[in-house]
């Protein structure tokens, strides 16, 4: 691993430490992968770099939870992975951990990915459904993961402080990103479902990352001066813009 890489990938991890806002993309992520010792020691980076700069990192949640995400993390870490790989691994087992402004939550989906079809879901109770009115049918599964797992494993995503509803209302929002983030591009998504005691199938077509993502684009940078007032506005966090910073 080359000393850029190192670089590349530690101001990546320490820029997700404090972001404010999720952000959504359309960019291709990188498909280097990293080795196992490498990416050991980014992790131990990335746990160190919240204790020193976090004003108070075990809020919601006490230190042994903490460090057993983190052992839970390095477990995992068996075989080289992907810049991509290794923020979802770490995003799955901390986010919840945390407040809002903690942990990893931008998404990098590919323009090539295809996507659940948005403001299909909706989520009650911990319980999934699709379809209105009377037509409303309950999921039991989605390509053949059940729908109780998916719920929980999409909690996960969402950070701490939050209660279920408002985790579940989350969810329905970001239903495509978040689906894509944990089981990948699907151009078909199959259903097991249940309405009024009975089980059918039903499918969806999957869509393209542009029909989910369109006009999300916002200004990253703006900066206007009005009688002697600057009102700098920053839409991004991304390591990526760090040389655009330097104008302001």
């Amino acid at each position: 691993m080359t000393k850029h890489s190192i670089i590349k990938i530690r101001l990546i991890l320490f820029y997700l430490l404090l972001l404010c806002t999720v952000k959504t993309t359309a960019q291709n992520t990188t498909k280097e992968t990293f080795d196992v010792q490498e990416l050991k020691s980014d992790i131990e980076f990335f746990f160190s770099e919240l204790e020193k700069t976090h004003p108070n990192l075990y809020y919601y949640y006490p230190k042994d939870s903490v460090l057993h995400a983190k052992e839970t993390i390095i477990r995992q870490l068996i075989a080289p992975m992907s810049l991509f790989d290794i923020t979802q691994l770490i995003r799955i087992n901390t986010n919840r951990l945390f407040d809002g402004h903690t942990g990893i939550k931008w998404y990098n989906v590919p323009k090539s990915a295809f996507l659940f079809p948005p403001k299909q879901i909706r989520v009650e109770r911990g319980i999934m459904y699709i379809g209105e009115g009377t037509e409303t049918s309950k999921i039991v599964s989605i390509n053949g993961k059940s729908a109780s797992e998916i719920i929980n494993t999409m909690r996960n995503l969402v950070e701490a402080g939050k209660p279920l509803y408002i985790k579940d209302c989350t969810i329905e929002d970001n239903f495509s990103t978040f689906f894509f983030l944990l089981y990948g591009s699907s151009e078909k998504f199959s259903f097991a479902i249940e309405q009024n005691g009975r089980k059918s199938q039903i499918a969806l077509q999957g869509v393209t990352t542009k029909d989910v993502y369109h006009g999300t684009n916002k200004t990253k940078f703006d900066l206007i001066i009005k009688n002697g007032i600057a009102l700098l506005t920053v839409n991004t966090f991304n390591g990526d813009f760090l040389k655009n910073f330097k104008r302001f």
